[in-house]
């Protein structure tokens, strides 16, 4: 009689036994599926946004940037695009030996890879943009030197005018006249060529 309640109560034990495992089994399935289901609810925008092959090559394209940049630690950019351009490159390579009849998805490629090199390039060539209008800017605010070599040579003939007629009059030639009129002439000449600077570095303002 005490066999028999002895076995009974280790079949009861034994029973309850699996049906804590199977209670704790079930716990860690719900557990596993809602971290799963949180996961996927996470990155599921990220990539509508950023296409999983983009997140690949990011991937593969940093870890050779590791190794690459210590070997060429003054180029990281280009670095980085000789490994994007090497990565698409083995990527169109593996899906044409993969099948003969598979077609190469170059359009996905292309994208994967501009997705990756538009933005570190974009800084740099907004960059370059901006030292480019800041050059021509300061360019036009520069006098052409034929624009100087002809405002000397006007000047240096409005003057030897006037001087002449002013050797004139003190050898007392009546030319007063003249004279005033050659010097308007001199201070017009000043006043048009200060106006047409201003001018100038006004519109070189604008276009900024």
């Amino acid at each position: 009689m005490n066999f028999i309640n002895e076995t009974i109560k280790k079949i009861s034990e034994t029973l309850q036994e699996l049906k804590s495992f199977a209670d704790s089994t079930q716990a860690f399935i719900d557990t596993t599926s809602t971290i799963i289901t949180r996961t996927y609810d996470f990155l599921a925008p990220i990539f509508s946004f950023f296409p999983w092959e983009v997140l690949l090559l990011l991937a593969a394209s940093i870890f050779l940037m590791l190794w690459i940049n210590s070997l060429f630690p003054t180029t990281p950019k280009w670095n980085f695009t000789w490994i994007i351009v090497l990565l698409c490159s083995a990527w169109a390579y593996s899906v044409s030996v993969s099948s003969p009849v598979a077609k190469v998805p170059w359009l996905q490629i292309f994208q994967s890879a501009m997705y990756l090199l538009i933005p570190v390039h974009f800084l740099g060539i907004t960059n370059w943009l901006i030292r480019l209008g800041i050059k021509s800017i300061k360019k036009k605010k520069q006098l052409n030197p034929k624009d100087l070599k002809e405002f000397i040579y006007n000047l240096d003939q409005l003057y030897h005018q006037s001087s002449s007629v002013a050797h004139s009059i003190l050898a007392g030639e009546p030319r007063y006249d003249e004279f005033q009129v050659r010097i308007n002439s001199l201070k017009e000449f000043l006043e048009k060529a200060k106006l047409q600077r201003k001018n100038s570095l006004s519109d070189s303002d604008i276009s900024r």
